[in-house]
């Protein structure tokens, strides 16, 4: 047995439950294209920074208008 067959044969050993402790999905490295949990964390994302700089904005513009 070579080095990496013993190395992924030493990821699949079971826990106390019997469960598999590592799934392999594929090659490290791989991604599937059009994954929807990728797509959702990115839009999650975009909108999380649209709603920081809006949140700025607001903050900038409050304050400038108690300057003035």
């Amino acid at each position: 047995m070579t080095t990496p067959q013993r190395a992924n044969k030493s990821l699949a050993r079971p826990d106390r439950f019997g469960r598999p402790t590592e799934r392999a999905v594929g090659r490290p490295g791989e991604r599937a294209e059009g994954r929807p949990v990728g797509r959702s964390v990115r839009v999650g994302m975009v909108l999380a920074v649209a709603a920081g700089l809006a949140w700025t904005g607001g903050m900038v513009w409050t304050i400038a208008g108690w300057a003035l």
